[in-house]
């Protein structure tokens, strides 16, 4: 049973695929705010590294996840390229796969959503040619979501293979963000997941359990200015994040910070989300892309301040920048969100 898309002839589409999402987030940007040290403008404290052994961890069993995503044929569009299958719509997701012929590049077949929401732009995801689903989720909530499925024809000019609309009237608004996706990869199998789990094991509250993730990750990851300049220079344009990887090389960029913590709260249940967009870095400086961390919490609804660095109050929850600086005007930069912009959500 198909139901909820219209079909597009082939045709030839030319756009230019801004890779946004991986621009380096320096860890050594000056950080000048006005205001005198008080306890307004608190220091962060030094957290100290929990010493875990991994390979202990990643030998526990399988961890049986709440939500787990599926592709289960029932409502669908099909042709000679590939398959996107949106039966599950309304728990926040569909999943996609590339079936036509291969051509050796992992950034010719793109697979692109525009949201209901007309001040984000377009999402823009690179898909693999394995002939194995991903899952996409729909993070602007209810609505209509236009997908398109695309091949690289020359340079930056691209031919349509597939295209559908489909409307979206979620069961829960924040099962978008209780899932794995394209960006956010993870399973039970995952050392990640078994982390976490360890992690809060004894933590019942809340905001202990978002502290203990946030504060192991920032702790154990240091920031990875090769990477960063890598991919300033575009050299990762189809790069997703290993989280298990990350955990072990303890090491990598805000992308990298970024989903690792979504990846782990997602995993012990707590809805969190990856925002992409700027974060301004002073008055004379251009504003950077960055990513950062939003959770959602069931008396406060979506927080962007949830982590307390001093008793005068909570402060934004960035890792990237929290891991790199200890400095009192990072830390009041991190709990202003005047100096962030949303953009994209995962």
């Amino acid at each position: 049973m198909r139901k909820w898309f219209t079909k597009t002839s082939l045709m030839v589409w030319s756009v230019f695929l801004c890779c946004i999402f991986f621009v380096s987030c320096s860890s050594d940007i000056d950080i000048s705010l006005p205001g005198k040290d008080s306890i307004d403008n608190p220091s962060v404290p030094t957290v100290a590294k929990q010493v875990i052994d991994l390979d202990l961890i990643a030998a526990m069993p399988e961890v049986n996840l709440k939500h787990v995503p599926e592709s289960k044929g029932e409502i669908y569009e099909e042709s000679e390229h590939g398959v996107i299958d949106y039966s599950s719509a309304s728990s926040g997701y569909f999943t996609a796969k590339y079936t036509g012929e291969k051509t050796g590049n992992e950034s010719d077949i793109v697979l692109l959503i525009s949201t209901p929401n007309p001040d984000y732009p377009k999402y823009q995801y690179f898909l693999s040619q394995d002939e194995e689903y991903y899952t996409f989720t729909f993070s602007e909530g209810n609505g209509t979501y236009n997908i398109g499925m695309y091949k690289r024809l020359q340079g930056m000019e691209f031919a349509q293979l597939m295209a559908l609309e489909c409307n979206v009237n979620l069961s829960d608004d924040l099962l978008p963000f209780l899932i794995t996706n394209h960006k956010i990869r993870y399973s039970g199998k995952s050392l990640s997941v078994k982390l976490a789990l360890e992690l809060t094991k004894d933590e019942s509250e809340f905001f202990s359990q978002v502290t203990t993730v946030y504060s192991y990750v920032i702790s154990n990851v240091t920031y990875d200015t090769d990477k960063a300049k890598a991919a300033a220079n575009g050299e990762l344009q189809t790069y997703v994040p290993d989280n298990d990887q990350i955990l072990r090389s303890r090491t990598g960029i805000c992308f990298d910070y970024a989903t690792l913590t979504v990846a782990m709260l997602r995993s012990v249940d707590i809805p969190a989300k990856v925002t992409f967009g700027f974060a301004s870095t002073g008055a004379d400086a251009d504003p950077v892309y960055h990513a950062w961390v939003s959770v959602y919490s069931s008396e406060l609804g979506w927080v962007d301040n949830v982590i307390e660095f001093s008793a005068s109050g909570w402060t934004r929850m960035d890792p990237t920048f929290s891991a790199s600086s200890n400095n009192k005007s990072m830390a009041n930069f991190i709990g202003d969100g005047n100096n962030y912009t949303d953009n994209l959500h995962y």
